[in-house]
């Protein structure tokens, strides 16, 4: 019995017309209410008698980004047994591939702690190191399609 392991072909790693789609919209859904969450946060908040107070669409967007996100976890689950394992083992696209991939555990842990720490302190740290790696993934998934490409 051969127990050659045939290499996968570089036709196997290339994701679906649909796939690669669903993927984009659901990044693009994150970016942008990842960045409309900023704006409300920060810079676009309402001032009365009583003080500073969070912009009425601050919750609603942050909701779209948890739904967006959920949409991604489950793309991205989709990627590991074929696009990933597949692409690791022919050797390509391997730092901008570990880059994001990366990026996305620390978007990860970090949502996490967002949802689930009870500490304020903890909460925003971990904010700030989300909304910093969420923008460097505007970076970094790009990167990774483009050198892909080649």
């Amino acid at each position: 019995m051969d127990k050659t392991i045939a290499m996968p072909r570089l036709e196997t790693i290339r994701l679906e017309k649909w796939h690669r789609y669903l993927l984009y919209l659901a990044s693009l859904g994150l970016m942008v209410t990842g960045i409309a969450w900023l704006w409300f946060h920060y810079f676009d908040r309402l001032e009365d008698e009583y003080g500073s107070m969070p912009h009425p669409l601050e919750y609603v967007v942050l909701q779209w980004h948890g739904v967006w996100a959920f949409l991604f976890i489950f793309l991205f689950g989709s990627l590991l047994n074929g696009h990933m394992r597949q692409a690791w083992a022919l050797g390509r696209n391997r730092i901008a591939g570990s880059l994001l991939l990366t990026n996305l555990l620390i978007l990860t842990v970090t949502a996490c702690l967002l949802y689930y720490a009870s500490h304020e302190m903890l909460r925003d740290y971990a904010s700030v190191v989300h909304w910093l790696a969420g923008l460097l993934a505007g970076v970094c998934l790009p990167l990774h399609i483009m050198l892909g490409r080649k």
